[in-house]
């Protein structure tokens, strides 16, 4: 017979929430945070990762927490994992599944489907492996919560994540599934699906002065999460507040999957132009890219353009900008003011049959329009 029996009026910081919870992942960004979470609250951690500096200072936490170094790809980490916790603290209540990499580069380059056997490795078949070790522990006790850390990238395609895309989707249905089979037992089993949070992963996306403007202005919230936002979350999902909830993939993401990517002219952080212009007689090379990129910028008054990055890769060519100049002519419909200005800008082109077929230009519109001053006309 199912212990699945609703209590009512017990708040989720009282004695009956999780007691002991394993986070893989809890080195570092979401992992971290709810290990910090939930030791604050009076509950014990058993943190699992490969990173052992970041586990330390989940040590100094004393007898509220127990670490263990391991990669949960491996089956005998996650059993180690769980045996830890009956052996330190003598059950095992909820179980957050968060460790995760990224990485597999272009499908057609070289060792793409040995990087993908690695992510999948980590981010789905961990998180099998992570919920079989559990189960018996969870089942001693009654009951208990598992949540698996997904993605809003597992919801949609991102240009150049497959790997990534395709092992969080996987986690989706591997969590709706498994709560299926395991709801009679008293065993909830969710995800949560994070959109851009500021961790490690992401350091390099939210610090780059055009990409970083760019993400953010999908967001309809216009920001970044904070790793302590996922882990309310997870905290939430794993006590008796969700006492009813299984099967569900909660997004956590400031509106961004509710987003059709459409963006309010006031919240445009940059202004997509496309030109064509066909190019023939070049070699095809770096060179050869970099010169016929500056004929954008070339053609727009007072600006001066430097390449600072430039990434050629099949057909497409990725160019990052440092622009400065005069504000003399009209700029984004800004009449001159005589200004000075600096801002970032990245293109992308497209390359067929030798031939530049297409630019895309992503110049920092709003930020140079805040220097310049005036309304776009």
């Amino acid at each position: 017979m199912s212990t699945n029996t609703y209590i009512p009026g017990a708040p989720a910081d009282e004695a009956d929430a999780p007691r002991v919870v394993l986070i893989t992942g809890a080195a570092s960004g979401i992992g971290h945070a709810a290990a910090r979470l939930y030791t604050e609250r009076g509950h014990r951690v058993v943190a699992v990762d490969v990173d052992k500096a970041g586990l330390d200072q989940i040590a100094e936490e004393g007898d509220a927490a127990a670490t263990l170094v391991g990669d949960t790809a491996d089956d005998a980490a996650n059993e180690a994992a769980v045996a830890l916790a009956l052996d330190r603290f003598g059950r095992l209540d909820a179980v957050v599944l968060n460790a995760g990499i990224g990485g597999a580069g272009p499908l057609e380059a070289e060792g793409s489907l040995a990087r993908l056997d690695r992510v999948l490795a980590v981010n789905v078949h961990g998180v099998a492996s992570g919920i079989r070790a559990a189960i018996p522990a969870l089942r001693a006790t009654g009951g208990g919560a598992i949540v698996a850390t997904s993605s809003v990238s597992g919801l949609r395609g991102d240009p150049g994540t497959w790997a990534y895309n395709a092992s969080k989707a996987a986690i989706i249905n591997l969590v709706r599934g498994l709560a299926v089979d395991y709801a009679a037992e008293n065993i909830r089993i969710n995800a949560i699906a994070p959109g851009g949070t500021v961790t490690a992963m992401t350091a390099a996306q939210v610090s780059h002065p055009v990409l970083g403007p760019e993400l953010t202005a999908r967001i309809p919230v216009q920001r970044w999460a904070d790793p302590h936002e996922q882990a309310e979350a997870i905290w939430f999902l794993t006590s008796p507040a969700a006492s009813y909830i299984t099967g569900v993939v909660l997004p956590v993401d400031g509106g961004l999957s509710a987003n059709g990517g459409i963006l309010l002219e006031e919240l445009v952080a940059a202004d997509a132009v496309d030109e064509t212009r066909a190019y023939s007689g070049g070699t095809g090379d770096r060179d050869d890219f970099r010169q016929h990129a500056l004929w954008l910028w070339e053609s727009v008054q007072d600006v001066k353009a430097t390449i600072t990055d430039l990434i050629a890769e099949g057909d497409r060519v990725v160019v990052y900008w440092r622009i400065e100049g005069i504000h003399q002519g009209t700029i984004f419909g800004v009449p001159g003011t005589g200004k000075a200005f600096t801002g970032n800008s990245i293109s992308t082109i497209t390359i067929q049959d030798g031939k530049v077929v297409r630019y895309t230009v992503l110049p920092d519109r709003l930020g140079i329009i805040k220097q310049i001053g005036g309304t776009p006309a």
